[in-house]
């Protein structure tokens, strides 16, 4: 039984020290420097509403990201604040969609965006270089892939969150799980598919859902290793038990 207990305590503990590794690497990006990377063409598109506490810090980041083939779209949706203007402010294209809906400002900048890979992000996420670097990296030497997506980390929440987060990331998460804040995929797959336009929530698992379905597990990278900051207000809202419940069933 001792032997048991120590074998659990060990295993607990190499993950622990794993997640805070994760954690410490993935801000260590935002001052890591970007290596050369090819001239491919990157669109970064970020469906909104309201986000005007949160998209400062978004395109900030992106900012840090000094490659010319590089662009922003915001599509922002029945916004009463001024998240259109910030966006603005900082360059990026800016699209005001008339219909409610994360799936159809998700579809209408997908549509719009001109790079050969497509990133789809949230407003309340944060995207240094090096993640960039990494995924355009995964893209260029494996041409079967078509869709790269990473781990997560909480910026504002503490050790309990993050735990349950990578452990999520590293055990629970389905290959064709994409999340909104991150999913990169070529430009050819809208052609196949697009995000729905017609749901509010979970556009995000539907489209790699049906992505996963046209194009088969062998075209998804997965890395839980690689994990992007985020907020962590949808546990706010709905509690964590709510939210990972969420997160595993759907």
């Amino acid at each position: 039984m001792d032997v048991v207990k120590m074998a659990i305590t060990f295993k607990i503990f190499n993950e622990v020290d794993e997640m805070l590794n994760r954690y410490e690497e993935s801000i260590k990006f935002a001052s890591a420097s970007c290596p050369k990377i090819s001239d491919i063409s990157v669109s970064v598109i970020v469906p909104t509403r309201n986000e005007a506490r949160n998209i400062k810090r978004l395109l900030t980041s992106l900012r840090l990201f000094r490659y010319r083939n590089l662009e922003v779209i915001v599509a922002d949706y029945v916004s009463s604040d001024n998240t259109a203007t910030i966006a603005r402010s900082f360059g990026a294209r800016t699209i005001e969609v008339d219909k409610p809906g994360v799936g159809y400002a998700s579809f209408i900048a997908t549509n719009e965006a001109k790079g050969d890979i497509i990133i789809r992000t949230d407003a309340d996420a944060i995207l240094f270089p090096k993640v960039i670097a990494y995924t355009l990296s995964i893209f260029r030497h494996f041409n079967t892939i078509q869709i790269v997506h990473l781990g997560h980390i909480y910026v504002d929440s503490g050790f309990i969150d993050n735990f349950v987060a990578f452990l999520y990331d590293k055990y629970w998460r389905d290959i064709w799980k994409t999340t909104g804040h991150f999913v990169a995929f070529r430009k050819d797959v809208r052609d196949v598919v697009n995000f729905n336009p017609n749901l509010r929530i979970g556009e995000d698992f539907d489209f790699g859902w049906r992505v996963y379905k046209a194009f088969g597990s062998k075209a998804f990278h997965y890395s839980y290793r690689v994990a992007v900051p985020v907020s962590a207000r949808r546990i706010k809202i709905s509690g964590r038990t709510g939210y990972l419940l969420g997160r595993v069933i759907r």
